[in-house]
């Protein structure tokens, strides 16, 4: 799918796969469900509220915005900037070479995959 904004919100216990080319996305997932991306975008926005997981290692992106609410986690691919904020037990691991910016609230971390 190629579009210019994607907006793509999960709740309960959904399982999401898409493949997709956009400038901007912004994906909101609220409860344990999955999402798994892979592609390219621009500029990414991802809110995790709950146990969600969200797998974008094969998604290349420009910049990313990150917040994690509870215990969810997140795998990114990000070559400009990544803003991450955590409240809770979340975990972010990324892979790129990135300016990275986080506030972490509780045992969160940020680490970059091997």
């Amino acid at each position: 799918m190629k579009v210019n904004k994607f907006e793509l919100g999960t709740s309960g216990a959904a399982k999401t796969e898409l493949d997709i080319t956009t400038g901007s996305l912004e994906v909101s997932i609220s409860g344990s469900g999955s999402t798994t991306l892979k592609g390219t975008a621009g500029k990414v926005e991802l809110d995790i509220s709950g146990a969600g997981k969200y797998s974008a290692s094969e998604l290349a992106s420009d910049s990313y915005e990150v917040n994690i609410s509870g215990v969810g986690n997140a795998e990114v691919w990000v070559s400009g900037t990544l803003d991450v904020s955590v409240s809770g037990a979340g975990v972010v691991r990324y892979k790129g070479d990135p300016k990275v910016n986080q506030s972490i609230s509780g045992s969160g971390k940020v680490a970059r995959m091997n």
